[in-house]
Order: structure tokens, then sequence, then C-alpha cells
């Protein structure tokens, strides 16, 4: 017989990668945002989403750098004059897990394949798929633009409002299933590409159910901290601003 186990709220933020690693296929350029009105901003969304109270922070950060992310943690509590990274891990992780209190911030993330190279194979011979995968990349630069107009003309706390509305996230999985699925060729290389990006965030999940959780008592407040937080969170449907406050 299979046990019951009680369930664990979990709040996901879905972010731009603020230090621009270049790593998608289509990538928002983030302005500095150690310049001083993006240090507020994102002091202000750490401050709301600890209101969460969460017991643990994970972040899109791989299993094997657990090690050298727990000592920067600790290096922050620490020091008052301690320097954060740019990436949100530690822009708004680190900042977060100090304001509730929590010894540390743990990375879940996993590294896997993602790309078919198949696709261009077909794409190189197959009209159509060219056809799609230039439907793609075109989706991708007017996303991208839109993106990175809302960057030039509001907080980041808007624009993580906007990434994070239920309508972003479906659109998101539209993109997979439209542009992807369909793609047959020899041996379904769209379905894979599908089939690989599930795969990943699977593993990530596996390692969240890892984690020891603990259940804050109703109604407690985040624990006191004089020290001022990332993970993958959606913004409580309630709340119509994040970091405005």
């Amino acid at each position: 017989m299979i046990a019951t186990v009680p369930k664990t709220d979990v709040l996901l933020l879905g972010t731009h990668h603020l230090d621009n690693p270049g790593l998608d296929m289509a990538n928002v350029v983030v302005d500095d945002v150690l310049s001083d009105h993006r240090q507020a901003e994102l002091a202000s969304v750490a401050a709301d989403l600890a209101k969460f109270a969460p017991t643990k922070v994970l972040v899109e950060q791989e299993v094997e750098r657990n090690s050298a992310l727990a000592g920067r943690y600790e290096s922050y509590l620490r020091d008052d004059q301690f320097s954060l990274r740019r990436g949100e891990e530690e822009q708004i992780g680190f900042r977060v897990a100090a304001q509730c209190g929590l010894p540390g911030v743990v990375g879940i993330d996993v590294q896997d394949k993602f790309w078919e190279p198949r696709i261009d194979e077909l794409a190189a011979t197959d009209p159509e798929v060219a056809r799609r995968m230039a439907d793609l990349h075109a989706y991708g630069e007017a996303e991208t633009k839109e993106e990175q107009e809302l960057l030039a003309t509001s907080t980041l706390g808007s624009v993580l409002l906007a990434k994070n509305t239920q309508a972003a996230l479906a659109e998101d999985l539209r993109v997979y299933m439209t542009f992807f699925v369909p793609i047959i060729g020899d041996g379904y290389p769209g379905a894979d590409v599908v089939a690989n990006w599930y795969r990943r965030n699977l593993k990530i999940f596996a390692n969240l159910l890892r984690i020891p959780t603990r259940r804050r008592p109703p109604g407690a407040n985040p624990a006191p901290n004089s020290v001022p937080a990332r993970r993958h969170v959606a913004p409580q449907p309630e709340r119509a601003t994040l970091g405005e406050s």
C-alpha cells in the first residue's frame, strides 16, 4: 500500500536568465541587474516572494555545484559587503532564503540533451520542415523583441508577472507542440525534442522530490533575518503586483 504523503505547497518562478548566458534558441538581453534601480527592484521582488514563507529555496543550478553554492550563500550571510553575482540564483534565490532565515539554497538542475540534429538535416532537404523552422525562428525573434521592449519600460517585477501567467505558460507549451511534434521525418525527431524537454524537467522534478520538506505551521511568518531572494515559481493568482508594493 502506498503511504499518503501530505501535499507540499510549491511556488514556481519562471524568469529570464539575469546574467545573459545566451544559451537558449532565442535570448532576451537583460540590462545590468547590478545597477541601482534594478537592485532596488530585485530587493522588492524578493521581499514579496518571501511572504510565501518558503521552507526551501530551490534554484536552476546543477546538483553537482551545490557545494560551491552553499559556500557562497554562507559567505553572503556572514559578509555585509558580499557581492551577489548577476544570476537569478543569487539575486533572487539568496535574498529570499536569507529573508526567510533558511540555512541554504539548493540546486536541482540537470543538464541533458535537448536538440535533435536530425531536424537540421531534414530542413536542408524538406521544404515543409524548412518552412516550419523558419516560422519558429521568426516567432522567437518576435517574442524576444516584445520581451525586450517590456524590459526596457517596466520593472523586473512586472516582467516576472507577465512571464508567469497561465496564458504565458500555456503559450510556451503550445510552441513545443505546434512547431516540433509535427516534424516526423525518419524517426520522429520533433517528438524527440519535446520528449527531451520533458525528460530534463522530470529529472529536475525527481531531484526536487529528494529534498526533505517540513511544513511551516499555519500562519507562521518567515524567520526574521537582517540579510535581505531563485526558485522556479508562479506568482500567487490573487497577487496583482510583484515587487511593487
